[in-house]
């Protein structure tokens, strides 16, 4: 699963899963899906972290810090246990379903408000609904949270030189690991196109600059021939460490883990049980 503050978090795929034709929506009416998207993230990490800080999971008095981006994560002395921000946060499915409807209602709202027209009414009615149960459902069983968050990278940079890769175009995707076998996020797709003869070298994006505290090193995943990612590493590549193609060209590894799962869930103690 992917991290709150994982760049990318939520794309036009995300949405149109739910609403087919949003592109067209928002285009005829001028509306920028990713402003409303980015606006959405900020307004649903507010309401996330003040629960953390109702649970005791969460320094009130870091809030400022840590919506800025300021701070990262916090830890106490073992009896007072962990201290969690954003960064910390899983996005379970019903979160990630409580922001898409959250955006959709943002989005048929401008579009009523615009064109005064009652079946955008109705979207902005039923998408809110459908927002406020999904909220409900992350308030009943809990936050999701990893002690050690390994953020999504950027883009992996591909270099492609002379080697012995026959024609066609492979997908290059990285993702950080830590030292108890926990990868992160993979990294947004990168298509290369190569020639007869060919090979490449794989960087993970700012590999020393940039990496998790938590991480150890870093895997390459290579998709090709319409196949799924495969890990192409037997070990975990060190920060700053490149990976160039094989002499044997490319292997069918395992297939990545798909981001962190969380490790436990933190229940706002103020959210009572309907009913």
């Amino acid at each position: 699963m992917a991290l709150f503050n994982d760049a990318g978090l939520i794309g036009i795929a995300d949405l149109e899963a739910y609403e087919v034709s949003l592109s067209k929506v928002a285009s005829t009416h001028g509306i920028n899906i990713d402003t409303k998207t980015a606006m959405t993230l900020d307004q649903v990490g507010d309401r996330l972290l003040q629960r953390l800080v109702r649970a005791g999971a969460a320094d009130s008095q870091c809030v400022d810090s840590v919506l800025s981006g300021a701070a990262s994560i916090y830890s106490l002395p073992p009896q007072q246990g962990w201290l969690f921000t954003l960064s910390n946060v899983v996005v379970t499915p019903p979160l990630r379903r409580w922001i898409c409807f959250e955006v959709l209602s943002q989005i048929f709202a401008e579009a009523y408000n615009t064109q005064l027209n009652d079946r955008f009414k109705g979207k902005w009615t039923e998408y809110m609904a459908r927002s406020a149960d999904a909220e409900y459902s992350v308030s009943q069983l809990g936050i999701g949270v990893v002690h050690n968050p390994l953020a999504r990278p950027a883009e992996a940079q591909v270099t492609v030189g002379a080697g012995s890769i026959s024609a066609g175009i492979v997908v290059v995707q990285t993702a950080w690991v830590d030292g108890r076998g926990n990868e992160g996020a993979l990294s947004p797709l990168v298509p290369v196109t190569l020639s007869d003869s060919s090979s490449i070298t794989v960087e993970i994006a700012n590999g020393v600059n940039q990496s998790p505290a938590s991480a150890s090193g870093w895997n390459v995943y290579i998709g090709w021939d319409g196949a799924g990612p495969s890990r192409q590493n037997l070990a975990p590549l060190a920060k700053g460490e490149s990976w160039p193609t094989p002499g044997t060209g490319f292997v069918s590894g395992p297939a990545p883990l798909n981001g962190q799962e969380p490790e436990f869930y933190i229940v706002d103690p103020h959210k009572l049980r309907r009913g």
